[in-house]
């Protein structure tokens, strides 16, 4: 089980990121929000990608920025 905040790897498509939350489902495989780390001051959207397809590249410990604010 993959651990939120650790550093993971999609291996199909080599999309890099935080694990940063994860949802369960009665039919299918638990899939991982991936966030990727912001470029040039901008988040994207998280990626969800199977479980079974990602690799960690380092343990949990790694926070991603806090969410933007809208006013």
């Amino acid at each position: 089980m993959i651990e939120l905040g650790s550093k993971v790897r999609d291996q199909v498509t080599n999309f890099e990121g935080i694990a940063i939350g994860r949802s369960s489902w009665l039919i299918g495989p638990d899939t991982i929000g991936v966030q990727a780390l912001a470029r040039d001051g901008k988040i994207e959207d998280p990626k969800w990608f199977p479980e079974a397809r990602l690799e960690v590249l380092a343990g949990p410990g790694y926070s991603c920025p806090p969410p933007q604010t809208y006013l």
